[in-house]
C-alpha cells in the first residue's frame, strides 16, 4: 500500500489539486471518451493516510500520474498490508 508520510502536512496536498472533505482529501479526475463521462476520485484518508483510487471504466493513467507526482515530491512511502 502507499500512504502519505507522517511528517507531511496534509494541507500540502492542496498544491496537487486535492480538496479537504470530512476525514479525507479527495482529487476529482474527470474523463470524456466517446459519449461517456467518468468522474473518478483519488482518496487519502486523514487518519491512516492511505492512498486509494475509485473504480471506473477507463484506465488509470491520470490517477497514476498524480500519485507519481506525490512520490517525486517525497510525500509517499510504501507500507505493508495489515
Amino acid at each position: 500500500m502507499l500512504k502519505i508520510k507522517d511528517n507531511i502536512d496534509l494541507k500540502e496536498l492542496e498544491k496537487f489539486g486535492f480538496k479537504h472533505q470530512k476525514l479525507v482529501y479527495v482529487k476529482d479526475v474527470v474523463r470524456h471518451c466517446c459519449n461517456l463521462k467518468e468522474n473518478k476520485k483519488i482518496y487519502i484518508d486523514e487518519q491512516s493516510r492511505i492512498i486509494s483510487i475509485g473504480i471506473g471504466l477507463f484506465n488509470t493513467d491520470i490517477e497514476l500520474s498524480v500519485i507519481y507526482d506525490l512520490i517525486q515530491s517525497g510525500f509517499v512511502e510504501k507500507v505493508e498490508d495489515k
